[in-house]
């Protein structure tokens, strides 16, 4: 999973337009099957744009949420796994509004916003459901930095998961437009 929150010290300040975040795993050290992903954010939340940016520097699309809303959080399986090298990384793009113009902002006037488990709070957690090659892999997977925030992982034997939301498969020349 890439599980982060950034922002100025994890704070939104009241009033701002627009917050950005970004923020990406370090390099997978295998081979991995991305079967879907899972954004998180709050009533905040504007936007969500995840790729993988593969060794030899191609960015490949993994999900963008140009309009986000709460009730789309959730898992988003994919049509077709996407395969991911080795050495890839994993960014992120989260665009949060704290200003009297959002809408869906709880607090009015907006206030400052830190990180947090309540609906008031906010938060940038990105699941990315895995399998891998061999059991053996889901060892270096399980030592990457950020992996204690992670709530599971898959692998050995791939199996068939579990569809929620179907997306399109990825394509290395952009995102879904739909």
């Amino acid at each position: 999973g890439l599980p982060v929150f950034q922002g100025v010290d994890g704070r939104l300040p009241a009033g701002k337009a627009r917050c950005d975040v970004r923020t990406h795993c370090e390099p997978l050290p295998v081979d991995v099957t991305v079967l879907g992903i899972s954004p998180h954010m709050h009533d905040l939340g504007r936007e969500f744009k995840v790729v993988a940016r593969l060794p030899d520097g191609e960015q490949l699309p993994l999900i963008w949420i140009k309009d986000w809303d709460f009730d789309w959080q959730g898992t988003y399986q994919f049509a077709k796994p996407v395969r991911l090298p080795k050495g890839s990384v994993i960014c992120l793009h989260a665009v949060y509004d704290n200003s009297v113009g959002n809408p869906k902002n709880p607090n009015q006037p907006p206030r400052e916003v830190i990180w947090g488990v309540q609906a008031t709070d906010e938060m940038c957690l990105c699941g990315v459901q895995i399998i891998t090659d061999k059991p053996a892999d889901l060892v270096a997977i399980s030592k990457m930095a950020g992996y204690e925030l992670a709530v599971g992982l898959e692998g050995g034997i791939p199996v068939q998961a579990k569809r929620q939301k179907t997306v399109q498969p990825a394509t290395r020349s952009g995102f879904p437009t739909d």
